[in-house]
């Protein structure tokens, strides 16, 4: 049985799995690519998933949706935009959860798969193994990752424009009069998102002049109440602040704990600000919020799914939207 995969193609060949699999649809590669593509084919006996292939020609109508499960709530407010976006394209959504771990989201990939879905959105499962997106392209179907994703998968992309995003939230408090902002933000940075972030916050600080103090800068594990709450104490320990910017809601939410413990009065004494805007409304006071367009994002995935369901062969395309500041009490 050959075994040889896409991958093995594209590392034999020296270019990336997106160029295999571009000249294997028919799109444009440059004809010393080209040629060591198909050497690389010859020489490894590589036989492409027909059976699959055939299988994608019937189409079902219907999109498999990939989640990172996540207390944060963007997930599922990105999968209630994409149902809709479908629902308007005459498509079905099907979707399922990985619970973390780049095995469990293999396996659910796997399932979407054998489910004979039209194309694959996956949110934010950076876990995923970009051979699972390269054996999606291999079988013919079309995939968008939408906000994280793992170095070298395959499939076109929707980003979030988080420089930007926190780049206005921290802006708006310093142009109100606030002097010490400070940042509260997850200290992973192998991923874009959470630097952009933090690139944001500092941004901001350099365009209005105000110099940037270490202390002020507090990263946590993860994106919890509890990260939350103990970077707050750790920021009123060390001299306080008038502001905190903070790159989730839910770590928002344990700087709202920390400062109603100490009698701290929000906003009169510290101002507040959350990111991805899905608990901000409903915390006590509403605090303002950096706010994702789900609609936006599921329209866009649906485009960049139907435009490579007709055309294979094209370019990879990434797509970037731009979040907006929910102002609040």
């Amino acid at each position: 049985m050959n075994n040889v995969t896409l991958q093995d193609v594209a590392q034999a060949a020296g270019v990336s799995l997106a160029t295999v699999s571009r000249a294997l649809h028919g799109g444009y590669v440059s004809a010393e690519k080209r040629r060591r593509i198909e050497e690389a084919v010859h020489t490894l006996r590589y036989i492409p998933n027909q059976s699959a292939a055939a299988l994608k020609r019937n189409r079902s109508r219907t999109i498999g949706h990939l989640m990172h499960f996540h207390d944060n709530l963007l997930a599922s407010r990105v999968n209630a935009g994409l149902a809709r976006a479908a629902h308007e394209r005459g498509y079905s959504l099907f979707s399922v959860t990985s619970n973390g771990g780049g095995e469990d989201s293999r396996r659910m990939a796997e399932e979407l798969i054998s489910r004979r879905m039209d194309g694959m959105v996956v949110t934010s499962c950076r876990e995923l193994p970009a051979e699972t997106t390269a054996h999606l392209a291999e079988v013919g179907i079309p995939t968008v990752l939408i906000e994280r994703w793992a170095p070298g998968a395959m499939g076109d992309r929707i980003r979030i424009d988080d420089v930007a995003g926190a780049r206005c939230a921290v802006a708006q408090r310093l142009a109100a009069g606030r002097k010490r902002v400070a940042f509260i933000g997850c200290g992973d940075f192998s991923q874009e998102v959470e630097r952009q972030r933090l690139w944001g916050y500092r941004e901001a600080l350099e365009s209005a002049g105000v110099p940037e103090e270490i202390r002020l800068i507090r990263l946590t594990e993860d994106y919890t109440p509890e990260e939350g709450r103990r970077a707050m104490e750790a920021l009123l320990e060390s001299g306080g602040c008038d502001a905190v910017f903070c790159a989730s809601d839910l770590l928002a939410a344990g700087v709202l704990q920390s400062l109603y413990r100490r009698n701290i009065r929000v906003p009169d004494q510290i101002a507040v600000t959350g990111y991805d805007n899905t608990v901000s409304a409903m915390l006590s006071p509403q605090i303002s919020s950096v706010a994702l367009d789900c609609d936006e994002i599921g329209r866009q995935a649906m485009a960049l799914l139907l435009r490579r369901m007709d055309n294979p062969g094209l370019e990879e395309k990434e797509i970037t939207i731009l979040p907006t500041l929910i102002a609040r009490d």
